[in-house]
């Protein structure tokens, strides 16, 4: 039992060098982290979106400065009259804040509710200044009238005109 003792003493110790390592690590931490999150954007009075999410991280002690919604998010964009124009949800997605670019991955759905469009891909990236969305991954895009695939994608940021890059396919949809 002595022995036990003996060796435990000595195993134990701590070098100031290997702690100060520790603590000047280039790890990167969230500066911030929310649960349960809901955040309205406005522009003139006007809210223009709103984002929820079960999960936020921030990073902003990085040199490219983002946010991570590491559990996904769900984001309802306004017209005027505060009737849902689009929405995008997704299981995974990060915000490079610096540049104000948003990635949203893993099982995205985006859908305009006014023209009855959905999409559905795995990437997708809303370049916020430029207000366009778009895709270099597949893409299905479902309306009243057809379903057209393709490899590539590019909207406005409401989804009420889109274009698909090399188009795989086209399914005409009947009222029946």
């Amino acid at each position: 039992m002595a022995l036990l003792w003996v060796t435990v003493f000595f195993s134990c110790s701590n070098d100031i060098e290997k702690v100060n390592a520790l603590l000047n690590a280039d790890t990167d931490y969230p500066q911030q982290s929310a649960d349960s999150i809901e955040i309205l954007y406005s522009d003139s009075g006007i809210v223009r979106l709103k984002l929820e999410a079960p999960k936020l991280y921030k990073y902003d002690d990085v040199k490219e400065p983002y946010a991570e919604f590491p559990v996904g998010l769900h984001v309802s964009f306004y017209d005027d009259t505060l009737g849902i124009e689009s929405e995008i949800t997704a299981g995974y997605a990060i915000w490079k804040t610096s540049v104000d670019i948003w990635e949203a991955r893993d099982n995205v759905i985006a859908t305009n509710t006014v023209k009855g469009y959905t999409l559905n891909t795995e990437l997708l990236i809303w370049d916020k200044q430029k207000e366009l969305l778009f895709s270099p991954k597949f893409v299905r895009v479902t309306t009243k009238e057809e379903v057209i695939w393709g490899d590539g994608f590019e909207a406005n940021q409401n989804f009420t005109w889109y274009h698909i890059k090399q188009i795989k396919g086209r399914i005409n949809l009947d009222d029946e």
